[in-house]
C-alpha cells in the first residue's frame, strides 16, 4: 500500500488462479499526477507478477496523453 493511501494492491489465490487486484485513487493537480504514475511505475515491477495470473486495475483516475 501507497503511504499516502493512493493505491493498494492485494495478490489473491481463488479457485486455483491468482489475481492481482490494484486500486488507485489518483490526485488530481496536473503535477501531483505525473508524480504519482510516476512512483507507481516504478513500484508495479516490485510485485513480481507471475506470467499466468491475472491483473485487475480500478479506481478513481485518469490519464492524459
Amino acid at each position: 500500500m501507497d503511504p499516502q493511501g493512493r493505491y493498494i494492491i492485494l495478490k489473491a489465490d481463488i479457485a486455483d488462479h491468482t489475481y492481482t487486484l490494484i486500486n488507485i485513487y489518483a490526485p488530481y493537480k496536473d503535477n501531483d499526477i505525473a508524480n504519482f504514475f510516476e512512483k507507481l511505475r516504478k513500484t508495479l515491477p516490485e510485485e513480481n507478477f507471475d506470467v499466468d495470473e491475472k491483473v485487475i486495475v480500478g479506481g478513481d483516475f485518469i490519464i492524459v496523453l
